[in-house]
């Protein structure tokens, strides 16, 4: 009977644990907007502009922002970051990008926190989407 009252204590310890950290877990990653559960991944989007542009996605343990996009036609890239105010503060030069999948990795330490729109620039073509920085 000892026994069996010690595994249930400890299987309702490693239950509490994993509740806890799923809730800590899920308060934690919201250094910027999460992917949308309502979004279609890429694949399943039409294109705008020539262009597929996804959410941002925050690795947390790494303090890097993902971000997919796709393009139909070959290209020189550019990812631009504005503040809300619109005053551009990164423009990165991704470089010529053949057609098809791609994703650019910003530091997301290095924002303050509010809100940025990420602009995909290719042919001359825009296509934004607003993260947070939280």
């Amino acid at each position: 009977m000892r026994k069996l009252t010690l595994v249930f204590i400890l299987f309702m310890s490693i239950i509490f644990n994993l509740k806890a950290q799923e809730s800590s877990a899920s308060q934690s990653n919201s250094m910027f907007s999460q992917v949308d559960a309502a979004e279609p991944p890429l694949a399943a989007q039409s294109f705008t502009n020539g262009m597929k542009l996804s959410k941002s996605v925050l690795n947390v343990s790494t303090g890097t922002t993902k971000i997919n996009y796709e393009i139909q036609n070959n290209s020189n890239v550019f990812m631009e970051i504005y503040d809300a105010s619109g005053k551009m503060i990164i423009n990165a030069d991704e470089g010529n990008k053949t057609a098809g999948y791609h994703y650019v990795m910003l530091d997301s330490n290095k924002l303050p926190r509010g809100t940025y729109y990420y602009t995909l620039v290719a042919n001359g073509k825009r296509f934004s989407k607003k993260m947070i920085v939280d």
